[in-house]
């Protein structure tokens, strides 16, 4: 019933429903069904209130801290490399979906917490790199923008990427950080991201590339004479 009005519409009868159905998950220790309940009744409250609702971000807080923790009852009562895989889904899922519901009410702000809680939740560098990337841009539509968190956390996922060796991802971070660095009084910062860029660039194959980002490297203003 609440998934049927979830299609007609009807947000405020989904909603209730969902109330309804999750106390019987719970008694039932249905810890799965639950903390899926738990995310549609996030979405009933983003879709059923309109953003300025002085509630509507506390509730979509609530609801999705309430999902991750019923999942963590269900990662505890099973066992097995893909029970394991299967919950470190169910939490990715509700973070991405936690920090689209902020970024969807205008909190950019707090966008990015959900997803680089979820980047320490495994050991995948893969996993943690998209992440962190993901949660950069939250602090980019942050008004005004918050352009040195941005390269900040850019320089997070470029290093995830590298370990990962995703050089691809890794060049994109890096690249993207480097605007903001570049010609500020971050000399250290600016010259490590063009020696990393160097490194990414040769290892593929980009050799002129590669020695432009070097010379600008060793250019950096925080360098002693003698070692330019």
């Amino acid at each position: 019933a609440a998934d049927l009005a979830m299609t007609r519409r009807d947000y405020d009868s989904a909603l209730s429903n969902y109330k309804l159905v999750h106390n019987d998950y719970k008694s039932q220790n249905a810890w799965k069904a639950l903390a899926c309940t738990y995310e549609a009744m996030a979405h009933a409250h983003l879709l059923s209130k309109a953003p300025s609702s002085s509630h509507l971000k506390s509730d979509i807080d609530q609801a999705y801290e309430n999902a991750l923790s019923t999942l963590a009852k269900y990662e505890a009562s099973g066992s097995g490399d893909l029970h394991k895989q299967v919950c470190l889904m169910l939490k990715t899922r509700a973070a991405v979906g936690h920090a689209q519901a902020l970024s969807a009410i205008g909190a950019h702000r707090d966008a990015n917490l959900p997803l680089v809680r979820a980047s320490a939740m495994d050991d995948s560098d893969i996993r943690a790199a998209l992440l962190l990337e993901r949660a950069a841009f939250s602090f980019i539509q942050c008004t005004p923008p918050m352009h040195r968190k941005f390269a900040s956390y850019m320089i997070l996922a470029g290093a995830r990427y590298v370990r990962a060796g995703a050089i691809a991802g890794a060049t994109r971070c890096y690249a993207y950080a480097l605007p903001i660095m570049k010609g500020k009084s971050w000399g250290a910062a600016e010259e490590h991201l063009h020696s990393t860029l160097g490194r990414l660039m040769s290892r593929a194959g980009e050799k002129k590339t590669a020695m432009e980002f070097f010379r600008d490297a060793v250019r950096c203003e925080h360098l002693p004479k003698d070692a330019q």
